[in-house]
């Protein structure tokens, strides 16, 4: 028991851990994608010649400068697209990932049952609903009464027949359906994805130019 607890008490560790995984694996792409921004932004702009050609001074540099504030705000526009693209796809990885590690069972039961133990330790209620999809209902059905007592040694356990919609993990709540513990995949990541997207954004773009660095060169 204590080394599948080890194995599986810190998932929000271990989720943090793969998204910045796959931030590096990332960045390579994010890097090209700038590149090509930098570049068509260069192209587009031609400033310096545009510059030459206006006659009055004057207004050569007012429409100078208005171009520049133009550009910077476009430039910063897709910058942040592209920032929340590739957030958006790392998330995505990091729960195929999950749904796959949840096609093991000698892997997967330790965590469905660590995340059942950390829901159902959040619930005073002796008497607890234990909700999850279609397949690990069947999972836990073949579960022996060993097993269930190890995990919940002083919880009354009742497995809701309705199944959960989400790809793993559990839902947990007390008999009155008020107090619920969503320890599912999906639930998971949604906790803690102001942290993940924050390490994910650190890995990304802790190299990202500024809108006028990437301007001005």
């Amino acid at each position: 028991m204590a080394e599948e607890r080890d194995q599986t008490d810190n998932l929000e560790k271990a989720l943090l851990e793969r998204a910045n995984r796959l931030a590096r694996e990332y960045l390579a792409r994010a890097e090209q994608q700038r590149e090509d921004i930098h570049r068509d932004l260069r192209e587009k702009l031609h400033l310096s010649e545009e510059r030459e050609l206006l006659s009055a001074r004057e207004k050569s540099e007012r429409v100078y400068q208005q171009r520049i504030q133009a550009s910077e705000l476009q430039l910063q526009a897709r910058l942040d697209h592209l920032r929340w693209q590739q957030v958006q796809q790392i998330l995505d990885e990091l729960l195929r990932q999950l749904q796959q590690q949840a096609e093991d069972d000698e892997t997967y039961l330790p965590l469905l049952g660590q995340l059942l133990q950390d829901a159902a330790a959040a619930i005073t209620a002796e008497h607890l609903v234990v909700q999850v999809n279609s397949r690990d209902r069947q999972r836990l059905q073949n579960v022996d009464t060993q097993q269930w007592q190890t995990w919940l040694p002083d919880k009354q356990i009742t497995l809701c027949e309705q199944p959960c919609d989400c790809s793993g993990g559990v839902l947990v709540y007390d008999s009155d359906n008020r107090i619920r513990v969503n320890n599912t995949f999906e639930g998971r990541i949604a906790m803690l994805h102001e942290q993940l997207e924050q390490s994910i954004m650190e890995h990304l773009f802790s190299k990202t130019l500024t809108t006028g660095e990437m301007i001005h060169g």
